[in-house]
């Protein structure tokens, strides 16, 4: 995986990170340079509910950049 996003002028891959209020992390998501990242949050948000539903039960803040503009309710 490996790509060139032209607005942020990065090259290589991004990392999408979901951690709990430690810090820990609770899924990783790596992808080429060029994928957009407000799909690639969204896309590791749906995988971690996938993986561990039980935790969204739990979740009453979460903080995103301001990129995040779609709603998650209903996930």
């Amino acid at each position: 995986m490996y790509g060139f996003d032209g607005g942020k002028l990065v090259k290589g891959r991004k990392r999408q990170t979901i951690v709990d209020s430690l810090g820990l992390l609770l899924k990783v998501v790596v992808s080429e340079g060029n994928a957009p990242e407000r799909l690639l949050a969204a896309y590791a948000l749906m995988e971690l509910v996938k993986e561990r539903p039980e935790l969204l039960e739990k979740v009453e803040v979460m903080w995103v950049d301001s990129g995040r503009t779609y709603a998650l309710t209903g996930i």
